[in-house]
């Protein structure tokens, strides 16, 4: 097995013991996909080549609550045991969420590489139809944009969304990503406004989880929560997306606005 380790472990509470963080990284590096370590504490301690003292005092921290953790659940604690009868076998806590992390990354940066082939591209195409026609104004598009209204108008977000903090930087995030898919809109700021008014309907950490799953699974659209935070669905804002026609059954008609597709290629009841 591999897991990538991120830089910010070096600044979180793990780090104030060094030989603790290095047992810990090597827990994330030799549990399966499910974060399981289903080894003897003496296999634990030749496998990493450590002596089996200092693997013990690891664990013992390991397993305990950390109040300065990052992580609110399970107190903190980074690994549990995985039987009740015997003293070996663990599992890693959170390696659910270093999974996500990771597929985060890589959809970041893939959007990255698109984004600059994108903007190459269409820098050849510049260099090439100015090398043949230099008599071509080329500032006529932009002074188009400049005097379209629609494009200087902002995005309306309701009020429990600009004062989150961490509802408008899961929005930056997702904008920037969305702008660098092979599918733009005609209005960026009109398709994120119908985004926004979608959200809207949402409590503000369904809002923010939204987001964070099209992040994490790179989707060209938001879908509702598959793990909401509240049982049933009381709060009123499920709705069908039409893939064809643009629009939902709570928003506006949009059929004239095909570019503004909540869902990207899906056409599903979103529950």
């Amino acid at each position: 097995m591999y897991a990538k380790i991120f830089t910010k472990i070096f600044d979180s509470s793990i780090a104030e013991n060094y030989m603790t963080r290095h047992i810990f990284m090597d827990f994330l590096v030799l549990s399966d996909a499910e974060g399981r370590v289903d080894i003897t504490l003496e296999a634990l301690a030749r496998r990493i080549n450590v002596p089996i003292e200092i693997v013990k005092a690891a664990i013992a921290e390991l397993e305990g609550p950390d109040p300065k953790s990052r992580t609110e659940t399970d107190d903190g604690r980074r690994i549990e045991r995985l039987y009740d009868h015997i003293d070996w076998g663990w599992r890693v806590i959170n390696k659910e969420d270093y999974r996500d992390m990771k597929c985060l990354n890589d959809v970041k940066e893939r959007s990255r590489k698109r984004s600059k082939a994108f903007r190459d591209k269409k820098a050849a195409e510049k260099s090439t139809a100015e090398s043949q026609d230099p008599v071509q104004p080329v500032e006529s598009k932009a002074k188009t944009t400049e005097t379209n209204p629609k494009a200087e108008k902002p995005i309306d977000f309701p009020q429990k969304f600009s004062a989150d903090e961490d509802f408008m930087k899961s929005w930056a995030s997702w904008e920037v990503c969305r702008r660098a898919m092979k599918k733009p809109a005609r209005s960026w700021n009109e398709f994120f406004q119908h985004q926004v008014d979608w959200l809207e309907k949402m409590p503000a950490p369904d809002a923010i989880e939204s987001l964070n799953q099209s992040l994490r699974n790179g989707y060209q659209g938001l879908f509702e929560p598959r793990t909401p935070n509240r049982k049933g669905n009381s709060n009123g804002y499920k709705h069908t997306v039409n893939r064809n026609a643009g629009t939902y059954n709570d928003g506006p008609n949009l059929a004239s606005y095909e570019s503004l597709v909540v869902c990207g290629d899906r056409s599903k009841n979103v529950r």
